[in-house]
């Protein structure tokens, strides 16, 4: 299996882009992080759905997470009406949010290339390059970790000479 077979289309998101947007491609696209283009479009840095989301809360709440035990339903709805002002720039800018650096596999790297450069990058998204403006595509470390399980399998699977019964 080779990194284009693992590979998923990925809108990419600018400074300006806001929580409310971030959000919902995450939530309606793969789920996984987003992918940080400069204002050309070309690919910069990559960024969890965790760091997504902790731009979606407030910041009294990030300060003391207790917070969202006492506060209502009534009181989130304040929550959500600030997305829209809130970007991926405050993200990019803090330093409490780690940025990853790019990790770029070539199309035709296998899942053992893929797995080595996302474990020594630390990072659990990879793009596969060339990085061309306005698109990512990108591979998920559960998606390297389903190949890699699913490899095993096969190759631990009984064969249907070897005696073993078929279910």
């Amino acid at each position: 299996m080779r990194a284009r077979d693992l590979q998923v289309a990925t809108p990419t998101v600018k400074r300006r882009t806001s929580a409310r947007e971030a959000g919902q491609l995450i939530a309606h696209g793969s789920g996984i992080g987003l992918v940080i283009a400069n204002e050309a479009g070309v690919p910069e840095a990559t960024v969890s759905a965790t760091d997504v989301l902790r731009l979606m809360l407030p910041g009294y709440v990030l300060e003391d997470f207790s917070l969202a035990h006492v506060l209502g339903e009534a009181d989130s709805e304040e929550v959500w009406e600030n997305l829209e002002q809130r970007t991926i720039g405050e993200l990019v800018d803090d330093d409490a949010v780690p940025l990853h650096d790019l990790v770029v596999v070539n199309a035709d790297d296998t899942v053992l290339e893929i797995a080595a450069a996302m474990v020594e990058a630390k990072s659990q998204l990879a793009l596969v390059g060339p990085l061309v403006a306005g698109e990512a595509a990108l591979i998920s470390l559960p998606d390297v970790m389903t190949a890699i399980v699913d490899a095993d399998r096969r190759r631990t699977a009984p064969t249907s000479g070897d005696g073993a019964s078929a279910s």
